[in-house]
């Protein structure tokens, strides 16, 4: 009897390690291309930091036309309007409901690690799509070179004043959503070719949180102290607005070619701010490939789904746009924000 007892209780503990070690879970949870979830279903959640601007439209667009041509079954598409807290909550939402791959646009870079760790204890694999998150396990990453990005910008505020004294050229910087490792990046891109022209300093750096109001304020007040700013760099066009009307209601809005013109320029290529350089308005917009961050996340989670390699890193392309090609590229059907 004895004998027989220590035989049950072997089997047993035999019957809790398998269940124990055969779960996933935990950051190592996704680390390789296994689909986890078998309930027949190809389910895909996209958790949005919102969806209110043209260009994350256009990215929401393009996410659900590749999960139709791409063979899932369930496409769920959640806007968090910008609260990290609803966002935790709504990827915490679709791992309850058997998502086999999240895609995060993280309304906060660091606020969002722990939705992130759900999913990894839940062996749920991640895509960060246009914004970059500080933590937790993700199987990929999805994004633009914005340090290039806010690079091309400031170099080619250079070359528009090549031949001017050292530092007379003098710039205003508006950052945008510290939150966004996409923003805080085009900044230091930003910082980083000013520091290339020996003719163009910043003189004033303003974090605005992407707030309008703020951001008119911040012009007309930088304006005061130095009225001999000569160019103005927003992390993203829909930014240029509140810049625009300050400078008109502070008598400082003159088009291009005008000698007392002030630069400005932006990333994201929405069909205004594309209209406004055929208009004279700005002077460069870095037009990134929405369609493409929104396509390329499904094509990632197919690609894990079907069992193949899925990379680390995905660049998407980024088309500078200026009143010198901005036809050009319109009429070669380039720009998503002319489409």
């Amino acid at each position: 009897m004895k004998k027989l007892f220590i035989l049950l209780l072997s089997a047993v503990m035999v019957f809790v390690l398998a269940s124990c070690t055969s779960g996933g879970g935990g950051e190592s949870g996704t680390g390789g291309n296994e689909k986890l979830l078998n309930d027949g279903v190809d389910r895909i959640g996209f958790a949005m930091a919102d969806v209110t601007g043209q260009a994350v439209q256009t990215e929401k667009t393009a996410f659900e036309a590749a999960a139709t041509e791409m063979g899932f079954d369930e496409c769920i598409v959640l806007s968090a309007e910008n609260s990290v807290e609803t966002q935790i909550t709504q990827i915490r939402d679709l791992i309850t409901r058997e998502c086999d791959v999240i895609v995060i646009y993280s309304a906060d870079a660091d606020g969002v690690v722990p939705a992130v760790q759900s999913c990894n204890e839940a062996g749920i694999p991640v895509v960060a799509v246009d914004r970059g998150i500080s933590g937790g396990n993700i199987m990929c990453s999805i994004f633009s070179n914005n340090i290039s990005d806010g690079r091309d910008v400031a170099n080619y505020f250079g070359t528009l004043t090549s031949g001017e004294a050292n530092d007379s050229v003098k710039l205003l910087h508006i950052i945008g959503n510290l939150s966004s490792t996409a923003q805080k990046e085009r900044a230091d891109g930003f910082r980083l070719g000013v520091e290339n022209w020996g003719q163009m300093t910043i003189v004033n750096e303003v974090a605005t949180d992407a707030d309008a109001d703020r951001i008119y304020n911040a012009v007309v007040d930088a304006f005061k102290t130095d009225p001999d700013i000569k160019g103005i760099f927003v992390p993203y066009d829909q930014l240029l607005s509140p810049v625009v009307s300050a400078l008109k209601e502070i008598n400082k809005f003159y088009p291009v070619g005008d000698p007392n013109h002030v630069m400005l320029g932006a990333v994201d290529g929405a069909t205004e701010q594309l209209e406004w350089l055929s208009q004279g308005t700005n002077d460069i917009s870095i037009s990134l490939d929405f369609s493409g961050f929104g396509a390329e996340a499904v094509r990632a989670a197919r690609d894990y789904i079907d069992g193949k390699p899925v990379p680390e890193t995905i660049m998407t392309k980024s088309i500078v746009c200026t009143a010198g090609n901005i036809d050009y590229l319109v009429s070669s059907g380039m720009l998503w924000g002319k489409q």
